[in-house]
């Protein structure tokens, strides 16, 4: 992850949260407290599952701080033999839209 994000313009001293956690409620208050404590977001949603309430709630929290935020799909191999095939997925390309489209939307607000 770490030369993904310098890739993409992250410094060193960006302070970076990973969280995963289940959809409870319970797990509210420890995605809002990543989110609020970090500079960049690194949002990982399943291929399989797709965005969930609480990606939803994440990319809502981040569009507000205006942090910097990288969306990555993992599982794509679930939908497809090889990483190309995955890639080329209708699965795949479908949440790479929606995901863009929740992005656009909520920095919209």
């Amino acid at each position: 992850p770490e030369r993904l994000l310098q890739e993409r313009g992250c410094s060193a001293t960006d302070k970076i949260a990973f969280v995963d956690t289940p959809g409870h409620k319970v797990f509210d208050g420890m995605r809002s407290a990543a989110s609020d404590s970090a500079d960049v977001a690194l949002l990982l949603v399943a291929a399989d599952a797709g965005i969930q309430a609480q990606t939803r709630e994440v990319v809502r929290r981040c569009a507000e701080r205006r942090q910097q935020v990288h969306f990555a799909i993992s599982k794509a191999d679930v939908v497809g033999a090889t990483l190309e095939e995955a890639e080329r997925s209708e699965d795949v390309q479908r949440l790479r839209r929606e995901m863009q489209a929740l992005w656009a939307a909520e920095v919209a607000r």
